[in-house]
């Protein structure tokens, strides 16, 4: 280790230091500027790590990546984490910057990474990883990322090039399953065994077989494209999953549901909402056994896991539960229009940006079951960026306009609405920036705090 090395760890360390006192969070900045001044460095301390941990795919990486770090953390177990979400490969060498000292070595931290899926091949040849966690892959930011199965052969790409990584895999999605698909990686799947349940929104990324191409069968839909499925005509199908969960039961607030694994059956509670936890729930399950951790402790301890924030927080303004839903894509938002589907009278915000981290192409709105909504909303505020874009999908779709305000700021959007209901609860849909747009709003009142201190 030279000087440069020294420099950039410690123009790093600065550089967090003052975005924080600044309120700026510190993710990305600190690894840019060390990078600048010694680019291997990336490389130098992911080597240095007992044991790399990626985790990808369109939805659900921060919470999955919360989980593990959540039981690792009551095992006593060393980890380092991209915690505030930063998943390009300056926020990853941020969190190894922090990490970083002198006085300790990595060599027996474990490296917990949420990774963005454009980057997953440029991260995997600087930082071999050990497990890739795949959690779904749904239509998202197309400007950035093009077509789902465009991805999907890049991550095999990425299989063929690691055959000594171990890959966790969503099996109930074709797309996902068919990364390490008759390779010689060793594999594992999770997913749902739920007998005659179907939750079909019409919405589906991909209907054809990632392989030749022709139509899927599914006997079971799930969410979107993600189901017990076979293609006919090519024998590419739905792999019996190593841990799936069934009995499930899951609300706003909490879920619980059943796990089959290894031939013995558990019950698992957790404060996390919706199916779509269930899936990252999982995964991580698997990802701690491949670390050797006890499954009925691991288990115990999930029920100490919170959502990350933004991804169902909760609240309190105004003498208000506020509920923060994190939707950026179509399969995403159904599924959290499907949770408030059951309720009556409620005070909905959507809060719609189309800045580069959410996408700038929002035509994905009109791929979005909002129709859900009319039966059980009392007003909704239509906020943010594309306010009015998404004013104009909520009237083509029926909705009516009597019961629909536009309110382009969101923070004076979820006052409005506060005012405005006649319930204790007011639930906010905003894509990423619009939540962290709130969220650094009601942190200057002290109701939330920073994002990277979560």
């Amino acid at each position: 280790m030279g000087l440069e090395f020294y420099l950039s760890i410690l123009s790093g360390k600065i550089a967090i230091k003052a975005t924080r006192l600044f309120h700026f969070g510190g993710t990305s900045f600190p690894g840019k500027l060390a990078l600048s001044i010694h680019p291997s460095l990336l490389k130098e301390l992911g080597e240095r790590l007992k044991f790399k941990i990626f985790i990808t795919g369109t939805n659900g990486k921060t919470t999955t990546a919360r989980i593990i770090s959540g039981i690792l953390d009551r095992f006593g177990i060393d980890y380092v984490h991209n915690r505030a979400g930063a998943n390009l490969p300056r926020g990853i060498c941020t969190s190894l910057i922090d990490r970083f000292s002198l006085r300790e070595s990595l060599d027996n931290c474990i490296g917990i990474f949420e990774i963005d899926e454009a980057y997953l091949k440029i991260l995997s040849n600087e930082i071999r990883p050990d497990v890739i966690i795949i959690t779904n892959l749904f239509r998202d930011q197309l400007d950035r990322y093009g077509e789902v199965d465009t991805l999907a052969r890049s991550f095999r790409s990425i299989a063929e090039d690691n055959s000594e990584t171990t890959f966790i895999l969503n099996g109930d999605d074709p797309l996902v399953s068919s990364v390490a698909y008759n390779l010689s990686n060793k594999v594992l799947y999770f997913g749902l065994e739920y007998p005659g349940w179907e939750n079909f929104s019409g919405i589906a990324d991909i209907r054809s077989c990632p392989f030749c191409d022709a139509n899927l069968v599914y006997r079971k839909h799930y969410i979107g494209h993600q189901g017990d499925f076979e293609c006919l005509n090519c024998g590419f199908k739905r792999v019996k999953p190593d841990i799936a969960a069934y009995n499930i039961d899951a609300g706003l607030d909490s879920s619980s549901f059943d796990i089959s694994f290894k031939g013995l059956s558990y019950r698992v509670n957790v404060q996390l909402p919706g199916i779509y936890n269930v899936y990252n729930v999982l995964s991580a399950i698997l990802c701690c056994n491949i670390l050797g951790l006890s499954l009925e402790t691991s288990i115990r301890y999930l029920e100490e896991v919170k959502t990350a924030f933004g991804r169902g927080e909760k609240i309190k303004f105004k003498d208000k539960t506020i509920y923060i839903l994190l939707a950026k894509n179509p399969a995403g938002f159904n599924e959290i229009i499907q949770l408030l589907s059951g309720k009556k009278g409620i005070m909905v915000v959507l809060a719609i940006n189309d800045n580069i981290q959410d996408g700038t192409d929002i035509s994905w709105l009109w791929d979005v079951n909002f129709e859900l909504l009319m039966g059980s909303s009392r007003y909704i505020i239509v906020s943010g960026r594309r306010a009015y874009d998404m004013g104009l999908r909520l009237k083509y779709g029926g909705f009516d306009t009597s019961r629909l305000i536009i309110e382009e700021d969101v923070f004076d959007a979820l006052s409005l609405a506060v005012d405005k209901t006649g319930d204790d609860t007011v639930y906010v849909i905003p894509t990423y920036t619009a939540m962290l747009e709130l969220r650094r709003k009601l942190e200057t009142l002290g109701i939330t705090k920073g994002f990277w201190k979560d």
